[in-house]
């Protein structure tokens, strides 16, 4: 009997992160309602022709056609059935995390790619209501995620099956509806060519190419459709009616500002980026200049994100350049803030130089932070992403929390068995104030 328990605990062993990440997810969506956008959805949805629904979405507001069909047929269904889902989901994108970067099924990694998404800022994303958040803003992202696992096969010439394709095809179909995922996806496609055919010199896969046909016809049909036209002036008449008269600078001004207040929000991903960065530079770097500015970068990034409040208090003269970020939007008495401006510059070159010199012959951080910047920084030059508020920072949150783990399985080659007690400690008791965090505000 001892010997068939043991047994079992091994099988099981390799799942257990995940299984306990799905009931964490569980117990997060136990006390979930309608409020927001969800609560006035699902009286609508209700009581409408779902076809008909969707020609006026498409004529008036957005081109995000299968998202709002998936939307409305949860609007239809008891909440629970989405609360299960939803949890599901999730745990797929922790899962494919590990198939992307865990190649030998580390453990331990496993545990660490939980904690990091566990830290994913659901709460500061969700005024607009968790259903219409999560399926139009975070269910893209595993969705991408999961059709880029046969991109990671084919470039490492495994074999791959055949009947899923119909799947992916299905999936990308749904996580181009957003924006910024399908101009993500155009970059990503592109990159995978090149390095197919340039790097390995080899004939270029179908798949990839189809990724790129799709993700060029997904932004056509999204520039074209009628609705995000409206919706556009709609949203800058309301929200911002000066936006048409802003430079190019301007925009730009307001692009990197308010991605700036994005990240001190929901502080978490950024300030782990900045926390493991320290440690990788103090322990493989030996130029003391690099080291010295890595523990300022730290202390800069934490105190205008996770401490900034404890900041404030103790130095209010700090509030303004703190809360200078989300006092951004423009006006008859805008003007350019050099003090603002000099802040952002630093945390982000900060952040990509250290990123360079630690990780020399890794490119693919690199490209995961400047893409994950730059599809919040789209907010820039489109109106309804501007409205949409920290949700369209979602995409740039995911892609810091993947950088996060890449740098952690750099470190932890690196680390004594005590140094690494204590960071999978500190991880632990950060997941864990996020989630009361979470259940006491929902």
């Amino acid at each position: 009997m001892k010997k068939r328990v043991n047994k079992f605990l091994l099988r099981i062993k390799p799942y257990v992160p995940f299984i306990l990440l799905f009931l964490i997810c569980l117990v997060m969506h136990y006390g979930i309602h309608y409020t927001g956008d969800d609560a006035i959805n699902h009286n609508v949805v209700t009581n409408q022709n779902q076809i008909k629904y969707l020609i006026y979405s498409y004529n008036h507001w957005t081109s995000r056609i299968f998202i709002y069909f998936i939307n409305n047929i949860f609007y239809m269904l008891p909440i629970f059935f989405w609360k299960v889902i939803d949890s599901i989901i999730i745990v797929i994108g922790a899962i494919c995390i590990s198939k992307l970067f865990n190649s030998k099924n580390n453990f331990l990694f496993d545990c660490v790619i939980c904690l990091l998404v566990s830290l994913f800022p659901f709460l500061e994303i969700s005024p607009a209501g968790f259903i219409a958040t999560t399926l139009t803003y975070y269910w893209p992202i595993v969705f991408l995620l999961i059709c880029l696992l046969p991109v990671k096969k084919i470039l490492n010439n495994e074999k791959i099956k055949n009947y899923m394709f119909p799947i992916y095809f299905i999936l990308l179909l749904y996580a181009t509806d957003g924006e910024q995922i399908s101009v993500l996806l155009l970059c990503l496609s592109i990159c995978f060519i090149i390095y197919q055919k340039i790097i390995k010199k080899e004939k270029i896969n179908w798949y990839l190419i189809c990724l790129l046909v799709l993700s060029i016809l997904k932004i056509i049909f999204i520039k074209t459709c009628p609705g995000n036209n409206v919706r556009s002036l709609a949203e800058a008449s309301l929200r911002f009616p000066l936006y048409n008269t802003l430079s190019l600078f301007d925009k730009i001004y307001m692009g990197v500002i308010y991605t700036t207040n994005v990240n001190i929000i929901s502080g978490l991903p950024i300030f782990i980026l900045a926390l493991f960065l320290c440690i990788l530079t103090n322990l493989v770097n030996k130029n003391r200049i690099n080291i010295i500015f890595s523990n300022l970068l730290l202390v800069m990034v934490s105190s205008i994100t996770v401490f900034n409040k404890i900041i404030q208090t103790c130095f209010p003269g700090s509030t303004k350049y703190i809360e200078g970020f989300g006092n951004m939007i423009f006006s008859s008495k805008y003007h350019f803030s050099m003090s603002l401006s000099m802040i952002a510059l630093v945390l982000y070159c900060g952040l990509l130089y250290l990123l360079i010199i630690n990780l020399k012959k890794e490119i693919l951080p690199v490209i995961l932070y400047l893409g994950g910047l730059m599809t919040q920084f789209m907010m820039a030059f489109s109106p309804t992403i501007y409205a949409s508020g920290l949700r369209t920072g979602s995409i740039m949150f995911y892609s810091i929390l993947i950088i996060d783990f890449l740098l952690y399985k750099k470190i932890d080659s690196l680390l004594t068995d005590t140094k690494r007690n204590f960071i999978l400690t500190f991880l632990i008791l950060i997941s864990a104030m996020c989630f009361i965090k979470f259940v006491v505000n929902i």
